[in-house]
């Protein structure tokens, strides 16, 4: 996670653009989500695991990068994510197989508005992402 957003940080050195990190970010949800269905059905509960805290970790950043401020879509989106968080949540192979149904579509998405992104980005219509952003949290 953290190495694609130090790439995009660098993003006039590297060329990656936004589009281009959120769909290696769905890329990489989705091969885990594979992973962990493959390892459930296998009964490997170490590859399992692993596979549950990435793509645990893959969804959280699907989430950080959503702006329910911009609306509806926005706001739907999120509410999507959060559903397939509580799906990741759970062991069982039909779980792990809707959460992959529901982020496919979404993938397919934004690979299907991936050239009309790039050039709005380019333009600056698209701002660019905000890695300055703090949070604060409490450990009890």
């Amino acid at each position: 996670m953290e190495a694609a957003h130090n790439a995009y940080r660098q993003n006039r050195k590297t060329g990656l653009t936004r589009i281009d990190m959120l769909i290696a970010l769905y890329d990489k949800t989705l091969k885990t989500l594979d992973a962990g269905t493959q390892a459930l059905r296998d009964g490997d509960t170490e590859t399992f695991a692993s596979a549950q805290i990435m793509a645990c970790r893959c969804v959280l950043a699907l989430l950080d990068g959503i702006d329910t401020a911009q609306g509806e879509v926005a706001e739907n989106t999120q509410r999507l994510c959060l559903f397939v968080a509580g799906l990741i949540q759970e062991t069982g192979v039909a779980n792990w197989q809707n959460a992959q149904k529901l982020l496919q579509p979404m993938h397919d998405s934004f690979q299907a508005i991936r050239e009309e992104a790039i050039a709005l980005e380019a333009s600056g219509k698209i701002p660019e992402l905000n890695f300055q952003a703090t949070y604060e949290h409490a450990v009890l």
